[in-house]
C-alpha cells in the first residue's frame, strides 16, 4: 500500500514539475481520500485562492495512472487511488521481474505427490495431494532447487488384485472416461469379495502369487493399474499436476529389491521372529502399544506393504539425494516407523510434509462404497460457471 502512495506522489510531482506548477506538499495520510495535496502555499504563490489552485490541481492530476476519483474539499485536492489496477500493475511487476525468486541451489529432489491407489477416479478427498504436491514442487523450483515428481503405483496389496480380478470378471460402465468405466469393475469386485467366499479365495490367491514374485501375476495386476492409471493420469493432466514420472510398487518385487530388504533387516540387532514372521522390536524406539513390533514379513515370509515401501525409499535415495513425501495426516505412524526402519539400514530418510483432513457431514469419501464427489465433475462444473 505504501509502495503504492509513494509511486503516486512521485507522478504528481512529475506532472508539476511539467507544468510548471509549484510543488506542493502532499499529505499521504489524509482524512479524507488516500492522498491530498495541501493547496494554501500555491495560493500565495499563485496570486489566487486556496479552492482554485485546488481545482486547477484536481485537472492536473486526475488523469495519472492509478488516481481513481479527485475531489475538492476548500482548499484540499484529495485523491482516491485505484487499488485494482495498482494490484494488476503489481502483479504484472512481480511476474515480469521474477519477484522473490531464489537463486540457482545446485540441489536435486524428488518429491513423491498424489500417489493415490489407482482404483477409481479422484474424488475431491483425494484430488488435494495433487494441488498440495504440484503448488509445493513449483515452490522448491521458483526458490532454485531442481525438482522431480514421482507418482508412487500401488498395484500388489489387496485393492490392485481386486481391481485386477474386477476388470477381468465384471462389466464396466458406459462412461468414455477409463477410471469411471472401471470403477464399476471394482466396486462390483469389491462387493463379491465381501459376500462371496470364492471370490475371496481367488483374491487372495492372486495376493499371495504377487507377494511371491509370480511374474504372471505381476504383469497382470500391473497391467490392470495402468488401465485405471490412464483416466486417472488425463484428469491430473487437466488439473495441471500430473507427476514426472510413475513408479510401480511392483518393479520391487521383480527386480529383487523387496527380498534384499528382507534380508538385510533380518540382520539387524533389534530384528525378531515370531510364528515365522519377522519383526523390528521398537520398544526402546519411543514407539507405543503393539506399533512396537513392526512386521516386515509375514509368517509365509512374504512381504508387506511397509517392506515394499522401505525398498522404495531405498530405491529414491539411489536416484536422488533429497526426498520430499506430500502425506496425508494419517501417515504419520507409517512414516515414522518407515523411517526407523531406513536408520536400521543405514539410509536416508524423507522428509515429510503432512496436510490435515477435512470432514464432511456423511463421513470419508469411498470410492468403493460410490460416497464421492469426483474430481472432474468438479473441474467440469467450474469451467461451465465460468461461462455463465
Amino acid at each position: 500500500m505504501k509502495e503504492g502512495k509513494d509511486s503516486l506522489i512521485l507522478n504528481i510531482k512529475q506532472v508539476f514539475k511539467d507544468n510548471d506548477f509549484p510543488q506542493l506538499p502532499i499529505d499521504d495520510d489524509p482524512i479524507q481520500g488516500d492522498l491530498s495535496i495541501i493547496c494554501f502555499s500555491g495560493a500565495q504563490i499563485l496570486k489566487r485562492s486556496p479552492e482554485e489552485v485546488a481545482n486547477e490541481v484536481s485537472n492536473l492530476v486526475s488523469t495519472i495512472k492509478l488516481v481513481k476519483k479527485v475531489f475538492v474539499v476548500k482548499a484540499f485536492c484529495n485523491i482516491v487511488l485505484d487499488w485494482d489496477a495498482l494490484v494488476l500493475d503489481v502483479f504484472s511487476e512481480i511476474r515480469r521481474n521474477d519477484y522473490g525468486k531464489g537463486t540457482f541451489k545446485n540441489e536435486i529432489i524428488l518429491v513423491e505427490h498424489t500417489s493415490a491407489n489407482a482404483t477409481g477416479p479422484f474424488h475431491m478427498g483425494r484430488a488435494r495431494n495433487p494441488i498440495i504436491g504440484d503448488s509445493i514442487s513449483r515452490l522448491l523450483k521458483y526458490n532454485g532447487y531442481e525438482v522431480s515428481t514421482e507418482y508412487y503405483v500401488n498395484d500388489t496389496g489387496r485393492q490392485a488384485a481386486t481391481v485386477a480380478f474386477g476388470i477381468k470378471n465384471y462389466e464396466g460402465g458406459v462412461s468414455e472416461k477409463q477410471d469411471h468405466k472401471l470403477v464399476e469393475c471394482y466396486r462390483q469386485a469389491a462387493d463379491a469379495l465381501k459376500n462371496s467366499e470364492e471370490v475371496k479365495s481367488q483374491i487372495y490367491e492372486k495376493m499371495e502369487l504377487i507377494e511371491s514374485g509370480d511374474k504372471e501375476a505381476l504383469n497382470e495386476v500391473k497391467s490392470a493399474a495402468e488401465m485405471m492409471l490412464s483416466g486417472m493420469r488425463s484428469s491430473l493432466n487437466r488439473l495441471n499436476a500430473e507427476a514426472d514420472s510413475y513408479f510401480h510398487e511392483s518393479d520391487l518385487i521383480l527386480d529383487g529389491s523387496v527380498n534384499k530388504v528382507i534380508a538385510s533387516l533380518k540382520k539387524s540387532d533389534i530384528c525378531v521372529e515370531e510364528d515365522g514372521a519377522f519383526y523390528l522390536d521398537l520398544g526402546d524406539k519411543n514407539i507405543a502399544g503393539r506399533n512396537q513390533k513392526f512386521f516386515f514379513t509375514r509368517n509365509n515370509g512374504l512381504s508387506l506393504y511397509t517392506t515394499r515401501d522401505i525398498a522404495y525409499h531405498l530405491n529414491k535415495f539411489e536416484r536422488f539425494p533429497k526426498a520430499l513425501n506430500i502425506l496425508g495426516e494419517d501417515h504419520k505412524l507409517q512414516s515414522n516407523l518407515l523411517n526407523i526402519a531406513l536408520e536400521e539400514l543405514k539410509s536416508s530418510k524423507p522428509d515429510n510434509l503432512f496436510y490435515s483432513f477435512v470432514n464432511l457431514p456423511g463421513g470419508k469419501m469411498s470410492t468403493r462404497a460410490g460416497r464421492v464427489v469426483y474430481l472432474d465433475d468438479m473441474m467440469e462444473k467450474i469451467v461451465e460457471a465460468s461461462f455463465e
